[in-house]
């Protein structure tokens, strides 16, 4: 697809729609027969329809993404949407990496306004940072103990949204701990560490990613008794952030034009996945003045070797010799 940076001006028509309202990135169009308000963006997508009154307040709600260096694609809305409907039922991500997939957890956080606590699972994770321990503390003459909250024991009594990442990495232990914090009714959180249960706050919810198994990933399969305790099951190999929005605030609109051609030439056919990650990399080595050539060379060479050469002969299509 390519991509459409010709910002409309206000009173600019176009398939029976003028342009009433133009941002940085979207414009509000009015059907000119219906009088109907359409939000889009510069590639013309639709991102929403309704009233003038409606569409002005989608239109402010995705200004205060932008200042937060927040953006969202249609997919990326429609995913929060749905995650907020499900909550604090537990949600997981399947998926590659580098969709985004952490990114979006946190802003259903910020936006349910609930505490956010995560941790990165490993086959040594360590279960006293998850669920707690007693810890030793100076006191007037000698030294007292304290229990003090791991990362799940912490988010479960206090009502707070915890993200699991890499959850087919975590280990056999930590995994079966999860079951009764993910029950549908009757939620549960047995500390015997501790010596006590711990009641699960009504807004506790846990969230989870986790890679495919194989395709390079060293992963086990995820235990059909782990996965049907989800609520919902979100499968992300695409983007979710408005990567025409974020290449714009990176570099600029020629910039920004030219390195998401070059993306989307790469992608074409599947062969290389390059996703926002990767992107989100490339332009910041740009950014810091580092040459296109060698930026694609820092930034890609390792991630797919059997395609580079292909990947930089398109560069040299899009840049030219650096």
């Amino acid at each position: 697809m390519s991509i459409r940076f010709a910002v409309p001006k206000v009173g600019t028509e176009e398939d029976g729609e003028e342009a009433i309202k133009v941002n940085s990135r979207f414009a509000i169009w009015k059907d000119i027969s219906t009088g109907e308000h359409i939000l889009r963006d510069f590639d013309g997508n639709e991102v929403f329809r309704g009233t003038p009154s409606e569409v002005d307040t989608a239109m402010k709600r995705l200004e205060e993404e932008e200042k937060e260096g927040e953006f969202f694609n249609n997919l990326g809305r429609q995913i929060i949407a749905e995650m907020k409907q499900v909550y604090p039922r537990p949600i997981l991500f399947l998926g590659h990496t580098g969709w985004g997939k952490s990114f979006i957890a946190r802003h259903v956080a910020r936006e349910l306004g609930v505490g956010f606590n995560q941790f990165n699972s490993h086959p040594g994770t360590d279960m006293s940072i998850l669920v707690g321990m007693w810890r030793p503390i100076p006191v007037e003459g000698g030294v007292s103990i304290i229990w003090e909250d791991g990362i799940i024991t912490d988010a479960a009594r206090m009502g707070k949204i915890v993200l699991v990442e890499e959850l087919t990495r975590a280990p056999q232990e930590a995994v079966s701990r999860l079951y009764g914090l993910l029950d549908t009714s009757h939620r549960s959180w047995s500390v015997p560490e501790g010596g006590f249960d711990v009641p699960v706050h009504e807004n506790f919810c846990m969230i989870a990613t986790a890679n495919p198994q194989g395709a390079g990933y060293f992963t086990q399969r995820l235990d059909p008794a782990m996965l049907n305790r989800f609520a919902a099951v979100f499968i992300l190999d695409e983007p979710v952030a408005d990567e025409a929005a974020l290449a714009v605030n990176e570099l600029g609109v020629d910039m920004a034009d030219r390195i998401l051609k070059f993306v989307r030439e790469c992608r074409s056919g599947g062969k290389v996945m390059m996703p926002t990650r990767d992107l989100v990399l490339l332009m910041s080595n740009i950014k810091n003045g580092l040459s296109i050539e060698r930026s694609v060379e820092l930034c890609l060479s390792a991630k797919y070797p059997d395609h580079i050469d292909g990947i930089k002969e398109i560069s040299r299509l899009h840049f030219g010799e650096s």
